[in-house]
Formats: structure tokens, C-alpha cells, sequence
């Protein structure tokens, strides 16, 4: 498929035991009130530009080596979704490449496991409103800044823990709060 081609895929059932992943093109994914389970393998990967709408829920419920929910090495933008992950593992891992950025846009983030991260960013995360949740344990966060270049930048929403743990840990990076 060409990189400046878009496609928009329309999901019409919930799909369950295999990720879905994004190399170097424009796709648009409407869940359309679905559910994709990653069931042991990362469920959404994207390295190219990746759009999540649709009021479905994406989520990963079988623990494994691969089991984040959403892991991004390009730019991912995610509109009025649910993101859980009942793993040992973090819901979203945004990495560091120098280029990797997630717009969230009134999501619900959250963990099912108090001994997990819900969100790790190495990247640019934008929070456009939404609820950001977890009951963490002591050690772990709602979300964690983890590399120098890491920024976090607030515009609306709300992020809790109602455990022990952090709300939002910057290790390093920049938190903005507009």
C-alpha cells in the first residue's frame, strides 16, 4: 500500500487473539462500538499514522510477552474510545524514537491489575478530556514519563488513581498543564 494512501477500515464484528498492526501508511480504524482483544499478542501497534474511532473498546485480556494494549511508534490519534488491559502488562506504551505523539480525545484509559503502569510515555501525549484511571499499587502510576524527551501536555480530563500508587510520575520529560 502506498504511504500516502489512507484507508478507513469499519470494524462490523468484535475481533479476539490477534493484534492489529500499522507500518508506514494513513489508517483510519472505526470500531463501531466493537471490541478488539489482543488475547497474548500487543493488540494495536502502529508505526504510521493511525486514527481509533468509534466507541468501541480495545483491551487485552490473556497475559503473555506481548500483551500491551497499545504500543506507538508514529502518531496515533484515539477519539471516544475505551482502552483497558487485564495483563500484567501496561495498557499504552508510547515509545521513543523521536517522533512518536498519541492524541487522546475524551478516552477512557484504564487498568485492570493494581501492579501495572496504565500509561508509560517516552513520546508526546496529548489529553484532550477523558478519564485516566487505576487503583495502583505504592510504584506504580495512572502515567509514567520515562525518557528526557517525554512531554505530557494537558489540555482537559481527568486523571485518578484511587490506590496507593502516583497519579502521574515524571521520571523525566516535561509535564504541560493548559
Amino acid at each position: 500500500m502506498p504511504t500516502d494512501a489512507e484507508t478507513t477500515i469499519d470494524c462490523t464484528a468484535s475481533y479476539n487473539g490477534y493484534g492489529i498492526t500499522v507500518v508506514d501508511t494513513f489508517v483510519t480504524l472505526n470500531l463501531n462500538g466493537f471490541t478488539i482483544d489482543g488475547m497474548g499478542n500487543d493488540t494495536i501497534t502502529n508505526q504510521g499514522n493511525l486514527t481509533i474511532t468509534g466507541d468501541g473498546t480495545l483491551t487485552n485480556s490473556i497475559s503473555g510477552d506481548y500483551t500491551k494494549t497499545i504500543v506507538n511508534y508514529g502518531t496515533l490519534t484515539l477519539k471516544d474510545v475505551k482502552i483497558t488491559n487485564q495483563t500484567d502488562n501496561v495498557t499504552v506504551w508510547n515509545s521513543f524514537n523521536g517522533y512518536s505523539t498519541i492524541n487522546l480525545y475524551n478516552c477512557d484509559v484504564t487498568h485492570a491489575i493494581s501492579s501495572s503502569n496504565v500509561i508509560i510515555n517516552s513520546g508526546v501525549m496529548n489529553l484532550y478530556g477523558g478519564l485516566y484511571h487505576a487503583a495502583s499499587n505504592v510504584g506504580y502510576s495512572v502515567i509514567k514519563l520515562n525518557h528526557f524527551d517525554a512531554v505530557l501536555n494537558y489540555y482537559d480530563g481527568s486523571i485518578v488513581n484511587s490506590g496507593d500508587g502516583f497519579t502521574v510520575t515524571l521520571v523525566e520529560g516535561l509535564v504541560n498543564n493548559y
